[in-house]
Formats: C-alpha cells, sequence, structure tokens
C-alpha cells in the first residue's frame, strides 16, 4: 500500500472515532434524562401511593362511622322516634350501601389499575 491509501485510511479512521465519540456523549446524556425521569415517576408513584392507602383508610373510617349510626339508628331506643320523626334508618342504610358498593368499586378499579396497598 502507498502512503496515500494509509493515510485515507488513517483519516477516514479518525473521523469514524470522532463521530462514536459524539455519538456517545449524546448517547451518556440521553441516559442521564431518562434516569432522571425514571427517578421522578419513582417518587410521583410513591406519593399516589400513599395518597391512595390514606384515602382508603379515610374511606373505611367512614363506612365504620355510618355502620355505627345505623346501629344507633336503628336501636329499638330511637327506632319508635325516628319512625315517628324522620325516615333516616331506610335512608341512612341506602346511603351506607351506597358508600361500600362505592368503596367495593373503587378498590376493584385500583387493582385493575395495578394499585395495591
Amino acid at each position: 500500500e502507498d502512503i496515500s491509501t494509509k493515510s485515507m485510511k488513517r483519516s477516514s479512521k479518525q473521523e469514524e472515532a470522532a463521530n462514536m465519540k459524539k455519538e456517545l456523549t449524546s448517547t451518556q446524556a440521553v441516559q442521564v434524562e431518562d434516569e432522571k425521569s425514571l427517578s421522578d415517576a419513582r417518587v410521583e408513584c410513591k406519593e399516589k401511593q400513599e395518597s391512595f392507602q390514606e384515602k382508603q383508610q379515610l374511606r373505611a373510617e367512614e363506612i365504620e362511622a355510618l355502620e355505627k349510626a345505623i346501629e344507633i339508628l336503628s336501636s329499638e331506643g330511637v327506632q319508635g322516634a325516628a319512625d315517628k320523626h324522620l325516615a333516616l334508618p331506610s335512608t341512612a342504610q341506602k346511603v351506607a350501601r351506597a358508600l361500600v358498593q362505592a368503596g367495593l368499586r373503587g378498590s376493584s378499579a385500583a387493582d385493575t389499575a395495578g394499585i395495591r396497598g
């Protein structure tokens, strides 16, 4: 091989090396951005999971309070007065059932969405 061929090969290899270095730098920058996005997504998912758990606990407490209210309103001591003045026991039971059903639907929707406690 003559000198000009070797010079062209050398020049070509240097150009290729420079292009590969640029590509490496670009790929590394994309990787850093992707890692930051992943970290942000993990933080957001954790916050949403905690929020979901807090809301589930609140719903459970609300249902418990409604059940206690229904128990009180259904007791014999209150039953006569409630029947006489209000139709609350049946209304309260309907409301409690609706909340329980909504809670069950919400739980199954959360399970379907992949949110688990």
